[in-house]
C-alpha cells in the first residue's frame, strides 16, 4: 500500500496490521521536507516527495532526518552548480582526465 497523504485517506479495515513505525502525514509537511525537495530540484536530482517523505513521517527516522536537513542542507555546506562543476573539473585535472 502506498503512503498516505492525510488521515482522511485511510481506507483499510485492519489498520493494526499496517507499519507501526510510519504514521500518515497530517497534511502539514515539515519545512525541512520542503527545503530538501527544493534543494533536490535545484540540483536536478531525480528524487521527489514520494521518494523521501516517508523518512519525515516515520517515527523511527523523522527527528534524525529533520536534524540532518537543518545541519547539512545550508549554504555553508552546499555547493552551487557552478562550484560543483569547478570541483569536478579540478578533480578530473588532478587525476589526468580532461
Amino acid at each position: 500500500m502506498e503512503k498516505w497523504g492525510s488521515w482522511q485517506e485511510l481506507d483499510f479495515p485492519n489498520w493494526q496490521q499496517q507499519d507501526i513505525y510510519t504514521l500518515p502525514a497530517t497534511g502539514m509537511a515539515s519545512k525541512e521536507l520542503y527545503h530538501l525537495l527544493r534543494i533536490l530540484d535545484e540540483r536536478d536530482i531525480a528524487l521527489g516527495r514520494d521518494d523521501v517523505a516517508w523518512a519525515f513521517d516515520s517515527l523511527v527516522t523523522r527527528d534524525e532526518v529533520r536534524s540532518w536537513v537543518q545541519e547539512y542542507l545550508t549554504p555553508a555546506c552546499l555547493l552551487s552548480k557552478d562550484e560543483l562543476r569547478l570541483s569536478v573539473h579540478k578533480i578530473r585535472l588532478t587525476r589526468g582526465y580532461s
